[in-house]
């Protein structure tokens, strides 16, 4: 029962209890000001410290014990900037103008108006009651233009008109007594825990606190004074996270998580795509599926109020529609992404990436053994042994049919969509190495005499390999020289993958039906019983709110509070948030042949191995997720048994490495836990590139390969730096290192793996070097 049989009237805050604003921080205003003033950023930022430094000396001045007024701030204020202050900039027309602003800023907190018209209904009328600096008539004029206060029924006392405030008491008797009603019969309602919660007990009152509107970890400024662009895009993710009307707790989490990062991760992200996009002259961009879903459903909100002469659209595309159509004729160069190692692989999986049922294979095919193992996990060797079946004269002919079908039916959609129209485009994917692009672009070559460039719009990128000089690769947030700034996240890039997730399964082929070419999708995904519904609307919500509140002016200092949130949300997660977003199910494998949660606690078994290894269920595991569902008696005793044991942050790539060429992203480690840390290099060859922080004159690279007496030759710059056979992945065998000199002034060296000499068993080999270590020193 909301209100029990004594109470006779109910009261209410009004400030973050009926309305609130825009902003994130009540200073914002000050700052927004500024720049309503001013031109300099210094006079903006001096002018918002002073009106904040005058708020607070007058409040001092009485011990904060009694109230102060507008008028007496700016008095202040106005004789301390009347060196750059013109004469009609009077105090009273500074207190006008701030009172204008506010105004603007101010909007209904709609989450809590059912109590105030249920109050209304049941007692004929509520109180408002503020500590306010701000005139009862400006106040009174706010709640009526938002239809808040009835000036028929409803009392308005605010602490400018009395002297007197909440915070210390002593204006809750005065409207006691001027509407005469004793204080034991009211129930007041507000956020604030000592002037809307203690204070009303302690003088017989009932009370309800209302914290939604507090600001949450992820919603407070990066920096003081905080810039108004960053102020209006978080007060927009406050807002949105109040609003949310979840259904159950988990949904709670999730729409609360994406109102504070993935919506502004996205919505950053595609206003930065559009003004790429106008930049770079381009008409048009095509949003990859399906992390581009909800990047294209925010770009089109954007794009509605801007009316650029830019299409934005879908394009239905995956790795697995375009890897094999893009394939060349020698299979030894394709190798590294139809056998790359995902931590379960077996015979379906491989061939069911270059488009082949292994089932619907004639059975004189015999595969050597395989197809009786068809869903077992091949280990190391069996891998070896089945990379050389794929390149026998048997199954390249089921291989080349597959792709070329895929090809013929990949075109047709392709010219369907505009791809093939002769005009410059962009596609928009969140990254890493330009795979897909690189894909698209080997697609369009094969249709066109001369194939317009394509712009690739990411989140990140690790390293641009491009297919023809034509093509760009653009970075929002991560590229070849911010690197550090991503691998402190942690391994993140599963996260990232979460936030865009789409709501449709996976593009397998294409198909024409009724003379229109469309998507064949999966029949289901792995993510399909996560609500990523909930977490749809909420990143579309909050990104209306920021255009709504205007907070695409200029988005560039907004950039820092991005990051700081992907941080604490990668690092430091809620138990609640953990239990979340840990029961997503990620797939490793492009075709989705196995799934796993990114998150799921640690038991006994794995006591021993908690802070010593960077995953312990599979290679996309959300570490720091797990040691926030795992039980705290579990954690202490791995500290205790265990000391020195202090947990390493995963990295995925050595801050001062860039891979080149060859195939990735780098990834490890293998499956035997005795080893260390390492990092895959796939080939037929790969470089990377070292670019160091601090100026070193040695490299050393420790090196190890998967497949066994496999040689090795090594040059720098045209240098021999290292030729021979290397020690087989083992936690028993010895591993090659190489001492590399980096000049002192030539400090971006290439170091190309070029595997020219292999086995004679098998010349032709591709590469699968592993980095043990890769250490710079003096």
């Amino acid at each position: 029962m909301l209100f029990n049989k004594k109470t006779k009237l109910a009261s209410f805050d009004i400030f973050d209890t009926v309305i609130t604003r825009k902003v994130a921080d009540p200073k914002a205003i000050f700052t927004l000001l500024g720049e309503s003033l001013f031109q300099s950023e210094d006079l903006v930022q001096r002018f918002a410290s002073l009106r904040a430094d005058a708020e607070f000396q007058l409040r001092k001045k009485s011990n904060f014990q009694k109230e102060i007024t507008l008028e007496e701030i700016y008095s202040a204020v106005h004789a301390e900037l009347r060196d750059v202050l013109t004469p009609n900039w009077t105090a009273e027309s500074l207190c006008a103008l701030e009172m204008t602003e506010e105004k603007e800023n101010l909007i209904l907190l709609e989450k809590n108006l059912p109590l105030v018209h249920a109050a209304r209904e049941k007692f004929g009328g509520v109180v408002f009651i503020s500590d306010t600096y701000l005139p009862r008539t400006f106040i009174c004029d706010v709640l009526s233009s938002l239809n808040v206060f009835d000036p028929k029924c409803d009392a308005l006392f605010c602490s400018s008109e009395f002297g007197l405030m909440k915070s210390n008491g002593q204006l809750f008797p005065i409207v006691a007594e001027k509407i005469s009603v004793p204080l034991k019969y009211f129930h007041h309602f507000g956020d604030n825990p000592v002037s809307d919660y203690q204070n009303p007990l302690a003088l017989g009152m009932q009370a309800t606190l209302l914290r939604e509107s507090e600001p949450n970890r992820y919603e407070k400024p990066t920096s003081s004074p905080i810039s108004s662009m960053e102020a209006l895009w978080l007060g927009a993710c406050r807002v949105s996270r109040i609003h949310s009307d979840a259904a159950t707790a988990q949904h709670q989490t999730i729409s609360d998580v994406a109102s504070n990062i993935a919506a502004p991760l996205v919505t950053y992200f595609a206003d930065w795509c559009l003004r790429k996009a106008k930049q770079d002259g381009v008409k048009k961009i095509f949003f990859l599926s399906r992390d581009g879903q909800i990047i294209r459903d925010v770009f089109d909100l954007i794009t509605q109020t801007q009316s650029p002469a830019i299409l934005g659209k879908y394009l239905y595309v995956s790795r697995q529609s375009l890897l094999l159509p893009a394939m060349g004729e020698d299979l030894e160069k394709e190798l590294g992404w139809i056998l790359a190692p995902t931590h379960i692989l077996t015979t379906r999986m491989i061939l069911s990436r270059v488009g082949i049922d292994i089932d619907a294979l004639p059975p004189t095919l015999t595969l050597d053994g395989f197809r009786s193992q068809k869903d077992a996990n091949l280990r190391g060797p069996e891998r070896e042994q089945f990379r050389h079946l794929l390149t026998s004269s048997d199954l390249m002919p089921h291989i080349l049919s597959a792709r070329n079908k895929a090809r013929k039916n990949i075109l047709n959609y392709f010219k369907q969509e505009g791809l093939l129209d002769g005009d410059p485009f962009a596609i928009v994917d969140i990254g890493w190495n330009g795979t897909l692009q690189r894909s698209i672009s080997r697609i369009l070559e094969l249709a066109m005499p001369s194939p317009p460039p394509i712009h690739g719009y990411y989140m990140g990128i690790r390293s641009r390999n491009i297919h023809k000089p034509s093509d760009t690769m653009s970075a929002c947030f991560w590229d070849e020289n911010s690197l550090q700034e991503l691998d402190e996240l942690g391994y993140f890039i599963p996260m990232l993958e979460l936030f865009v997730s789409a709501t449709h399964p996976g593009v397998v082929g294409y198909e024409q039906s009724c003379g229109v070419w469309k998507p064949l999708l999966r029949n289901s995904s792995c993510q399909s019983f996560w609500p990523l519904d909930v977490q749809h609307q909420a990143i579309k919500a909050t990104a209306q709110k920021i255009i709504k509140f205007g907070g695409l002016l200029d988005s560039a200092p907004n950039k820092s509070f991005i990051i700081r949130n992907l941080k604490i949300f990668a690092s430091d997660p809620t138990r609640n948030e953990a239990s979340a977003y840990g029961s997503f199910l990620d797939a490793e494998d492009q075709n989705e042949s196995y799934c796993y949660p990114l998150a799921q606690p640690y038991g006994l078994k794995q006591i021993r191995k908690i802070y010593r290894k960077p995953f312990l269920y599979h290679h996309n595991e959300w570490k720091a997720g797990c040691l926030a569902l795992t039980n705290s008696l579990i954690l202490k005793a791995a500290k205790q048994f265990f000391p020195g044991k202090s947990q390493q942050r995963y990295v995925a790539c050595p801050p001062h490495v860039t891979l080149v060429s060859g195939y990735g992203p780098l990834e490890g480690p293998y499956e035997n836990p005795p080893l260390p840390h390492f990092h895959w290099l796939y080939g037929p060859s790969a470089s990377f590139k070292i670019k160091p922080k601090k100026k070193h004159n040695k490299l050393v690279v420790k090196l190890t390969t998967l497949f066994p007496n496999q040689a090795v030759t090594i040059r720098q710059d045209d240098r021999l730096l290292f030729t021979g056979p290397i020690p087989v992945l083992s936690k028993d065998a010895p591993h090659a290192a190489i001492a590399i000199l980096i000049g002192q002034i030539h400090l971006q060296k290439c170091i190309n793996m070029d595997f020219t000499s292999w086995d004679q068993s098998s010349p032709s080999r591709p590469l699968a070097a592993i980095l043990l270590q890769l250490t710079l020193e003096k």
